[in-house]
């Protein structure tokens, strides 16, 4: 259809591959047979790859149709996952990591709850009537633009509309975080890396890293869209291999809100963590479809202001499992 400018990839004889998008012409190739694949576009039906022998000095064409997709509206599903103990930051011989990602320190986490993805816009606008700049107007992509305030008045609402006792509470710019509350919240930093990591000691909840930037890897390009392969835009949830506790889009699609003011770690061993009292910048985690692959590993942190929002950022929630 107009205005579809997909990416898609070549690859023939030897090492040979190429990556393209829309209508393009490729040259100077060899004799041998090539395989045409496809790129994805939100909202979109991925036509299949073909192959084709192609002759040397031979003119061939590859096309493919893109019908639209009918994806019904995705509910909230709550993923119950096992507490453990894990080391949570980066040893420095991840010659991709930073500073503040040390040093290591293990800690043990309690068993809870965590949302399958990360909330759709379908899931955001059935609880909340505003609290967003705009939206990719793709139902069921990750909602975007949303602030931590917003995120966190998201996980009240919907506790309150199922009867759980609300986990935050305001008083003016202060927020009151009720740790034993059942009701739902935004992940720690600490439980995010549990839940991303899933048992992982590499750089990814798949295995380890071996590009920067936007390059490709397979392991990364197997669980995230990111810089490489996302095209520019965000994704549809769940289109990518979820990890070992059946969590999806951990490494990209978008950034995820954490609970914690961002602050440096200390060596000592913790129990269930929740960050310093105050800080300037909440922590964000996870790369997002605009991210190098550095920065889409486990460990990597970033802080944002609480009432910030972007194209790149969106969140998921969790609750307690009693």
């Amino acid at each position: 259809p107009d205005g579809v400018n997909a990416s898609w990839g070549l690859s023939g004889p030897g090492e040979y591959y190429y990556q393209g998008s829309g209508d393009q012409f490729v040259y100077d190739i060899n004799s041998g047979e090539y395989l045409f694949t496809p790129g994805d576009v939100p909202g979109m039906v991925t036509p299949n790859p073909q192959t084709a022998w192609v002759d040397g000095g031979e003119s061939k064409q590859f096309t493919v149709t893109y019908t639209e997709q009918e994806i019904a509206p995705r509910d909230i599903t709550m993923v119950a996952v096992d507490g453990g103990t894990f080391e949570m930051g980066s040893p420095e011989s991840d010659v991709y990591s930073d500073t503040n990602e040390r040093p290591q320190h293990m800690v043990t986490i309690s068993s809870l709850l965590a949302s399958e993805t990360e909330i759709t816009e379908f899931q955001f606008f059935e609880i909340m009537s505003g609290g967003l700049e705009e939206f990719s107007g793709c139902m069921d992509c990750p909602v975007i633009t949303v602030s931590f305030l917003s995120a966190i008045q998201f996980c009240n609402a919907l506790s309150i509309i199922e009867g759980l006792e609300p986990a935050y509470d305001f008083y003016g710019e202060e927020i009151q975080f009720f740790t034993e509350a059942n009701g739902y919240r935004l992940p720690t930093e600490s439980e995010w890396e549990y839940l991303c990591r899933a048992g992982s000691e590499l750089a990814l909840t798949n295995g380890d890293l071996s590009v920067c930037c936007d390059q490709y890897d397979e392991n990364l390009d197997a669980v995230a869209w990111y810089g490489y392969n996302a095209g520019e835009t965000v994704h549809a949830v769940a289109m990518k291999e979820a990890n070992a506790f059946g969590l999806y889009d951990v490494h990209g699609n978008v950034r995820e809100w954490c609970w914690d003011w961002l602050a440096d770690y200390s060596a000592g061993a913790l129990t269930d963590p929740t960050g310093p009292e105050t800080g300037s910048n909440k922590v964000v985690r996870g790369g997002s479809w605009n991210s190098g692959a550095n920065l889409c590993r486990s460990a990597k942190r970033i802080g944002m202001g609480p009432g910030w929002s972007d194209f790149e950022t969106g969140f998921r929630i969790v609750r307690s499992s009693n």
